[in-house]
C-alpha cells in the first residue's frame, strides 16, 4: 500500500503544542490522576471521581487508550476490544528515502522516514495478550526480515532502539467514537489502532456532536454499537495481528 500523504508527527512535540493551546484556553490538567469511578445519576454519567477529588461534569468522555475498557467498567457498562501491544523500531539516520508511508499488506510491516532521517517501522506477529511494555526478539526479527527482502538497502543500516506500547483494538481494528448507547452523557474515543493521527480532525467532530447532541456523519460509522449491529468497519489496509487466543492448558491424564 503505497501512501503518498503519509508519514510520521513528531508525538512529543505535537502533544506539546495540544497542551499549550489547552493552557491558552484555562484547561486545567491533572497529571498521575488516576479515575477511580464514574459517578451516574438519573439521567446517565454526572461526574468522575479522580485523585480522591469529585468532579462534576455534564458529560464524560472516556479517551484512555488501552486503559479505556477499564473505565468504562468503573461507569458499569462494556466496550468492544481489548489491549493490546504493538512494537516498533527504528534504524539510523540516512538520506531522504521514503518519501511516502508504505505499509506492506501481506507481511503485516509498516515503514515511513522522519525528518531525521531514521527509518521507523515495524512488523507485527501474533502473540498472546499481554500488558507490558517489554519489546521482545520476535517482532524485531520480523521487521528486519521485511526490510531486507522488500528494501534490501535498508540492511546496511544500524538498529537504533525498540520499544513497545499499549493501544486499545476493536474486533475490525477501526476506532469507536461516539455516545455510549448504555449510558447518557458517556462518549468514547476509543480503539486507535493506528495512533493519533486523525485526532485534531475527531477531536473538533467528536466536540461538535457533542454539544449539538447529533453525532457528525463522518464518525457514524465508527459508532460504539456497530458491532450489536453487525455493521463492522470494513478496512483493507490493516498491518496488525490478531493476537492468539489463550487455550486452558489440559490435565495431565492419570
Amino acid at each position: 500500500m503505497y501512501l503518498p500523504e503519509g508519514g510520521v508527527s513528531p508525538h512529543h512535540a505535537a502533544m506539546h503544542s495540544y497542551l499549550d493551546a489547552c493552557l491558552e484556553r484555562g484547561v486545567r490538567i491533572h497529571y498521575s490522576t488516576p479515575v477511580s469511578a464514574v459517578l451516574r445519576g438519573s439521567s446517565g454519567v454526572s461526574g468522575v471521581i479522580a485523585g480522591g477529588r469529585e468532579i462534576r461534569a455534564s458529560t464524560v468522555v472516556i479517551a484512555a487508550g488501552a486503559s479505556s475498557n477499564d473505565v468504562a467498567h468503573l461507569a458499569g457498562v462494556d466496550l468492544p476490544g481489548y489491549p493490546m501491544r504493538i512494537e516498533c523500531s527504528a534504524l539510523e539516520p540516512t538520506r531522504a528515502v521514503l518519501r511516502p508511508a508504505i505499509a506492506f499488506i501481506d507481511r503485516l510491516c509498516y515503514v515511513s522516514q522522519t525528518a531525521r532521517g531514521e527509518v521507523v517501522g515495524g512488523a507485527e506477529v501474533p502473540e498472546r495478550p499481554q500488558v507490558t511494555l517489554a519489546s521482545d526478539l520476535s517482532s524485531l526479527t520480523a521487521t528486519a526480515r521485511v526490510y531486507c527482502d522488500m528494501l534490501p538497502p535498508l540492511a546496511r543500516l544500524r538498529i537504533l532502539r525498540q520499544w513497545a506500547g499499549l493501544i486499545h483494538a476493536t474486533p475490525d481494528f477501526g476506532p469507536l467514537i461516539g455516545p455510549h448507547p448504555q449510558l447518557a452523557n458517556l462518549w468514547v474515543t476509543a480503539g486507535w489502532s493506528y495512533g493519533y493521527a486523525s485526532s485534531a480532525a475527531v477531536g473538533e467532530l467528536l466536540a461538535r456532536s457533542i454539544v449539538t447532541g447529533t453525532v457528525d456523519s463522518i464518525l457514524q460509522p465508527f459508532a460504539v454499537d456497530r458491532f450489536d449491529r453487525n455493521a463492522p468497519v470494513v478496512e483493507g489496509g490493516i498491518v496488525l495481528a490478531a493476537p492468539t487466543p489463550t487455550v486452558a492448558s489440559s490435565p495431565e491424564p492419570f
